[in-house]
């Protein structure tokens, strides 16, 4: 009878999916609704099986394709640093924060440019040590003058200056530069017109950048 063979070819379906999967052979479906629902049951049952699978997976390989670039960006950055011969102990700063940034997931790492993203502090001593031109002055002689535009900072390794202010024509000594310390950061990064003159009182060797 149709129904009967409805049955079978619904009964031999069933069977097919069960050895296929490996799934179902405990079930035993006697009517035609039975066997319907139990088709049904087990490809949705595959279906979900499935889309748990393959959403593991991609975020498996996405895990591994983070510390893939993780590791290539600290590699590049560290071949970078050894290439301008930049003093270990700052390289291994640089590298630490690096990697902080990395742990804590922050996006800057991320972005193009083989430093960008890299502290302020650290950039500025990475600054300082590959743009160490030397200055020497004598006494007297001026290192920066007030009223024109910065674009260097330095910083003092050996001597004293003085800072001067000039209004209306009278000059005033209002401070004291000594080794060690910094001056210029405003017209390093502002690029505006120096509010003060800075002159060597003793001989002095400076480093600019």
């Amino acid at each position: 009878r149709p129904s009967d063979l409805k049955l079978q070819y619904l009964h031999a379906l069933f069977w097919a999916i069960m050895a296929t999967v490996g799934v179902g052979d405990d079930v035993k479906p006697v009517t035609l609704a039975e066997h319907l629902f139990s088709i049904l049951v087990i490809i949705v049952g595959i279906i979900i099986m499935a889309y748990i699978i393959g959403t593991a997976s991609s975020a498996l390989t996405s895990l591994q394709s983070a510390d893939v670039e993780r590791n290539t960006k600290l590699h590049k950055i560290g071949s970078y640093l050894a290439d301008l011969n930049v003093d270990p102990q700052l390289s291994s700063r640089i590298m630490q924060y690096y990697d902080y940034l990395w742990s804590s997931q922050n996006s800057e790492v991320k972005s193009h440019g083989v430093l960008e993203g890299l502290h302020y502090s650290l950039k500025m001593d990475l600054d300082i040590t590959l743009n160490q031109d030397v200055i020497e002055k004598i006494p007297g002689e001026y290192v920066v003058i007030q009223g024109e535009i910065g674009s260097e900072m330095y910083v003092v390794v050996r001597g004293q200056l003085r800072v001067i202010i000039t209004e209306n024509t009278e000059s005033t000594v209002i401070g004291t530069i000594k080794s060690g310390e910094a001056f210029g950061e405003i017209g390093l990064l502002m690029k505006q017109r120096r509010g003060a003159s800075v002159r060597a009182a003793t001989y002095v060797d400076i480093l600019y950048i």
